[in-house]
């Protein structure tokens, strides 16, 4: 605590503020090329006012930023007497390295599966409950720690960690407030006992090597880091690394750790190796006949719809009479094919009866039972939250320490995405049962577009189980 007095703020050079252990540089360097031709922004507009860019970066306290591209330097900037050389505590960066060690203890046999409970290394967490709690738990943060993200509380538990010198104890203090796995929480407490999960790791298999060492070896020296670094320990003798934050390096190192500089067969062959080790991976499923044919109609279709909307927007332009009537002639033209390409879906999908649960609910017609067939062949084996993450609209969390974002959707399959926004729009119109749904929602003020999407994944949650019950039918 009296750390916490002392210093009372986190700072980019707190790294001269904790004992630590030492990160030499690699014995074979790399070194990024800078450009010959600087290409960066010149100026940023926010809330309407525009300012010079490095103005902006000095504003808002930025002591180092780059911009890599292609493996190389062309925008580089410090501030407040920074240079190419001078040590930046990671903070939360240092998280996402500890999670890279742990797929390196896997794939090195120091840790059988992420599965594994935490107990099997820290037999001594078991009266605390963590017999429960798995390494992919902490990795994932969802294993249900009692554990006060605060920073600005002397008493709260990221402060103890960050100041403190009794991680062990710390650590060995921790109790559990939530079931494991049933929900995610930003917290610096999984990463730190992640820490203590590779140390014991590696001490198991009387490998004697550090944290810090075991970086070195792993990632720091492969990647060839240009300059001696560290990470900051709890205490001089017998601490451990503070593995949620505090590896220090300059801007250019860290800016290596994003992954393998060079490319080439045999370096993407292991890098697969190593992504089949760490990931349970479900096994490849071929589509069958009907489906890659059925994929070409529709994708065909989605093409000729693309166009259609673009000629009808030059339509609308066009001035010459004559080049009018020809434009017209087109969009006519693409109308006609696009009608036979519905009819010859909607014959496809009739004809294969595996897809009877996707002709259940109002609003899902043929041009959307065929992308879900074609894009979407999970549905009916994964839960509804899965499979509203694989078409892009479960809401999101963008959390990090106190900062509770705003939850949005995005990634997944975009190409399913359309027809089922359209389909959803139906269904509010029409289906009892999501029209009260959707109105609901509005009553409640949520935006009408939200309303949609929320009906988009309630649609794919309920196909998602009707196809399940169809598919244990057929199975039995």
């Amino acid at each position: 605590m009296g750390r916490f007095f002392i210093y009372n703020f986190a700072d980019t050079d707190d790294y001269r503020k904790f004992p630590s252990r030492a990160l030499p540089a690699a014995p074979s360097l790399w070194e990024y090329p800078s450009s010959t031709v600087e290409h960066g922004p010149r100026t940023i507009t926010v809330e309407g006012r525009e300012q010079a860019f490095d103005a902006f970066l000095e504003e808002h306290r930025t002591v180092a930023f780059l911009v890599v591209r292609r493996d190389t330097v062309v925008y580089e900037r410090y501030f407040k007497e920074y240079h190419r050389g001078q040590l930046h505590a990671s903070f939360s960066m240092a998280k996402s390295v500890t999670s890279t060690l742990i797929g390196c203890a896997v794939a090195d046999g120091y840790i059988r599966t992420v599965q594994q409970p935490v107990t099997d290394f820290i037999p001594e967490l078991k009266e605390n409950g963590f017999d429960r709690v798995t390494v992919e738990h902490l990795l994932q943060m969802t294993g249900g720690l009692k554990f006060n993200e605060s920073y600005s509380n002397p008493f709260g538990d990221a402060a103890s960690f960050y100041y403190g010198r009794r991680l062990y104890r710390a650590m060995a203090r921790m109790k559990l407030a939530h079931e494991p796995g049933t929900h995610f929480e930003y917290q610096s407490g999984s990463s730190q006992l992640l820490g203590w999960v590779l140390e014991r790791a590696l001490r198991a298999h009387n490998d004697p090597r550090t944290v810090t060492q075991y970086l070195n070896d792993k990632l720091w020296a492969p990647l060839g880091m240009e300059y001696p670094a560290s990470w900051s320990i709890d205490r001089k003798k017998g601490g451990i690394e503070k593995t949620f934050c505090c590896l220090n390096a300059p801007a250019r190192d860290f800016a290596k750790a994003t992954g393998q500089l060079a490319k080439t067969d045999r370096l993407d062959a292991f890098v697969l190796a190593r992504m089949g080790q760490v990931l349970d991976m479900p096994r490849y499923e071929p589509k069958s006949p009907w489906q890659r044919r059925l994929g070409e109609w529709t994708q065909r279709r989605t093409q000729l719809v693309d166009m259609l909307a673009a000629e009808r927007q030059r339509a609308e332009v066009i001035e010459d009479p004559v080049l009018r009537r020809l434009a017209r002639a087109h969009i006519a033209s693409l109308e006609r094919v696009i009608r036979e390409l519905d009819r010859e879906i909607a014959a496809q999908v009739l004809a294969q009866p595996e897809l009877g649960a996707l002709r259940s609910l109002k609003g899902v017609g043929p041009v959307l039972q065929a992308t879900l067939a074609c894009e979407l062949p999970e549905l009916g084996r994964l839960s509804g939250k899965a499979i509203a993450k694989l078409a892009g609209v479960a809401p999101l969390a963008r959390d990090s320490g106190t900062l509770r974002g705003r939850r949005t959707i995005w990634g997944g399959r975009p190409q399913i995405r359309s027809p089922l926004y359209m389909a959803a729009m139906s269904a509010a119109r029409f289906d009892p049962q999501l029209r009260a749904f959707y109105e609901s929602l509005r009553a409640r003020g949520k935006a009408a577009k939200v309303a949609i999407v929320a009906v988009m994944r309630k649609m794919l949650v309920i196909l998602n189980a009707r196809m399940r019950v169809q598919l244990a039918l057929q199975d039995a």
